[in-house]
């Protein structure tokens, strides 16, 4: 609620002394999207309500739809001032629909099995793929830690940016190469098809790429 109003605590006498606390909080959004961060601790509380008091599975069917809900409205609005950042609430929300459309189908079929071994490989699946899920969004994060690394060390920006030009470098060279072999191989497909070495276009002579103009005047110099 701190968050989420912050109008009303800004108008209080002691408002101002709370004013770094919200700029930390107001940073990475854009202008007149500073509430997205109260509101997303407010609907947090949801699934929580959903957990306790919605039986199995049809809480974790809510949650797949609010999800969803809260993934077009974010794609929609998209509430932060970088796109990397967009891009990184959206990933996550996709993580956290694809483990609530997993939970709700092994959950389903757990309860409609007619055995116990069916059960337990059903329970089996179920843990590999929450883990392979669970295993995208540690990516995700490991992504984002290595990202803020690079941004403190400088050491780690001028390493990152050797690497890119050398990259860069090997790319343009690869290019190169490649035309060029496809120029040769251009020469040869019209020489194989006409059978006539003379059929393959040579480049003009120095007299020819000379103008008329200089022509005409080289003709008066000597005549005269």
């Amino acid at each position: 609620l701190f968050l989420l109003f912050p109008p009303l605590t800004l108008r209080t006498p002691w408002g101002k002394k709370f004013l770094p606390i919200y700029d930390a909080f107001w940073a990475p959004f854009r202008p007149g999207y500073q509430f997205w961060v109260g509101l997303r601790l407010f609907l947090r509380l949801l699934p929580f309500i959903f957990a306790l008091y919605v039986p199995n599975p049809l809480n974790i069917l809510l949650l797949g739809i609010f999800a969803v809900f809260y993934l077009l409205v974010h794609i929609y609005l998209k509430p932060f001032k970088g796109e990397a950042q967009n891009f990184l609430d959206v990933y996550l929300t996709l993580n956290i629909i694809l483990l609530a459309i997993g939970s709700l189908y092994f959950s389903l079929k757990i309860n409609n099995a007619q055995s116990e071994d069916s059960v337990m490989n059903d329970e089996k699946y179920e843990t590999v793929y929450i883990s392979l899920v669970v295993f995208l969004v540690y990516i995700a994060f490991l992504c984002v830690y290595i990202y803020h690394l690079v941004l403190k060390y400088e050491c780690l920006q001028n390493r990152l940016k050797s690497l890119q030009h050398k990259f860069r470098a090997r790319f343009s060279k690869k290019k190169e190469t490649s035309n060029i072999q496809n120029t040769d191989n251009s020469c040869s497909s019209d020489y194989s098809l006409t059978g006539n070495i003379n059929s393959i276009p040579t480049p003009p002579t120095f007299s020819e790429l000379r103008e008329p103009l200089l022509e005409d005047i080289s003709y008066d110099q000597r005549k005269t």
